[in-house]
C-alpha cells in the first residue's frame, strides 16, 4: 500500500535528491537540479504542492512536482511556462509507475474538495504523446469524476542514433549528404569556425551567458524579447546548467570566428543517455557560415563519438529538425477540472472557448489543435 501526500513545500525532498533522481527516468526536466532551480527562481508567488507517494516504510516510490498558481486553486506542473520543460509525467520506478500514476490521479481527484489541499484545476503543460504514465494518471482522475482535455500547439523531434555516421547519411539524399560531409569536416578540421568546449564551471558558466545573448540579440533584431528577456529565467539557467556540467551532463559547443562567438547551443545530457537541445543562438551576421546547421552537425558528431543513444530536438516545429530524419512526438497541455459543479461550470466554458478557437483556426485557413484522446 501506498501512502499520498501532497507537501506544500520542497524542503522535504531537498533532503531526498537520490531518492528523487531515481524514480526520474534519466530525464533533465524532471530531475531536482531542473526543478528545484525553478522553483527557486520563477516560484515567484506560487506556493509547492509535490504530491508524493510513500512505502509503509517512508520510501519515496512516486513524485509529482506540482505548484499552486499564486497559492490559489489551480495546480501546474514545476518547469512550466517560458522554461519549456518537455517529458513532464509522474515520477516512479519503470516496474510499477503505471499503477503509482493511477493511484495518483485517483488520489488527485479525491481531496479535490479539501479545503486545505483542494484544487478546482490542473495545468499540466509538457506531457508527451504516448507517455502511459500520463495516460494512466487521467485515467484515475476520471476514475475520481475529474474532466479532462488535452491539445497540442506543436510536436518534438527526436534523432535515435544509427549504428554509424555514414548509417545516419544513407537516410538522406545524394545532395544533402553531400553537404553534411562538407558541415562536419568545417567543424572537425575548424575551417573557418572554431567549436570550443568549456572545461571548467567558470567557462561553463562564460559560456552558457554567451549563448544566452547570441540568442536574444537574434530575436531582439526582429522585435521579439526572446526566451531569457527576464533576469530570473536567466538566473535559472545559469544554475541549473552549471549543476549539470558538474555532473559531467552537458553539451555548451560555441562556435567562433574572427575572435568573436557567433553560435551557441545550451544542451543537457540525461542519465538515459539522450541529448537534450534546450536553446541555441547564432549571430544572424555571420549566416554565410551556415552556424546554426553547423550546430546541428556538431551534436549529431557528438551523438556518434559519444554514449549519447539519441538526439531530442524538443518542442517547436522548425523545418530544420525534419530534415535531420528525426521522429515527432505531439506535447500535450492538459486540462483537469476537479469533480464538483463550480469547477465543472468553467470546464464547460473553457470547452466552448476552445471549439470556438478551433472553429476560427480553420475559417482563416491555420491548423486547429490536436486534440488527444488518452
Amino acid at each position: 500500500m501506498l501512502k499520498f501526500e501532497v507537501l506544500g513545500t520542497v524542503e522535504t525532498l531537498r533532503h531526498e535528491i537520490d531518492a528523487w533522481r531515481a524514480i526520474a527516468g534519466g530525464v533533465p526536466f524532471r530531475d531536482p537540479d531542473w526543478v528545484l532551480p525553478w522553483f527557486d527562481h520563477l516560484g515567484g508567488q506560487h506556493t509547492a504542492a509535490m504530491v508524493t507517494a510513500r512505502d509503509d516504510e517512508g520510501t519515496l516510490r512516486g513524485l509529482m512536482p506540482l505548484y499552486r498558481r499564486n497559492g490559489g486553486r489551480t495546480l501546474a506542473a514545476m518547469g512550466d511556462g517560458n522554461t519549456c520543460s518537455d517529458h513532464l509525467t509522474v515520477l516512479a520506478a519503470a516496474h510499477e509507475s503505471v499503477d503509482v500514476a493511477r493511484q495518483m490521479g485517483a488520489f488527485l481527484g479525491q481531496i479535490a474538495s479539501d479545503p486545505n489541499l483542494g484544487w478546482d484545476a490542473i495545468d499540466f503543460d509538457g506531457a508527451v504523446e504516448g507517455d502511459p504514465c500520463i495516460a494512466a494518471w487521467i485515467e484515475g482522475l476520471r476514475s475520481a469524476g475529474c474532466a479532462t482535455h488535452a491539445a497540442s500547439r506543436m510536436s518534438l523531434w527526436v534523432k535515435p542514433k544509427d549504428d554509424s555516421w555514414e548509417e545516419h547519411l544513407k537516410h538522406h539524399g545524394k545532395t544533402q549528404r553531400r553537404r553534411m560531409r562538407q558541415w562536419k569536416n568545417i567543424v572537425d578540421k575548424k575551417i573557418g569556425v572554431e567549436q570550443l568546449l568549456p572545461t571548467t564551471p567558470e567557462e561553463a558558466l562564460q559560456f552558457v551567458n554567451q549563448t544566452i545573448a547570441i540568442h536574444q540579440k537574434r530575436w531582439n533584431d526582429v522585435g521579439q524579447p526572446g526566451s531569457f528577456a527576464e533576469p530570473n529565467v536567466v538566473r535559472f539557467v545559469e544554475e541549473t546548467f552549471l549543476n549539470f556540467f558538474r555532473r559531467g551532463k552537458t553539451y555548451l559547443p560555441t562556435l567562433r570566428a574572427n575572435d568573436k562567438a557567433v553560435a551557441g547551443e545550451l544542451s543537457l545530457i540525461g542519465d538515459n543517455n539522450v541529448l537534450y537541445c534546450y536553446s541555441s543562438g547564432y549571430d544572424t551576421a555571420a549566416e554565410e557560415l551556415e552556424p546554426g546547421r553547423l550546430l546541428c552537425i556538431s551534436a549529431l558528431s557528438h551523438m556518434y563519438a559519444s554514449d549519447v543513444v539519441a538526439i531530442d530536438f524538443m518542442r517547436g516545429d522548425e523545418s530544420y529538425k525534419d530534415r535531420f530524419t528525426t521522429e515527432s512526438h505531439r506535447v500535450y497541455q492538459i486540462h483537469v477540472f476537479a469533480p464538483s459543479w463550480v469547477p465543472r461550470l468553467k470546464h464547460v466554458a473553457y470547452w466552448t472557448s476552445f471549439e470556438l478557437k478551433q472553429w476560427m483556426r480553420r475559417r482563416t485557413g491555420r491548423r486547429a489543435l490536436e486534440v488527444a484522446c488518452w
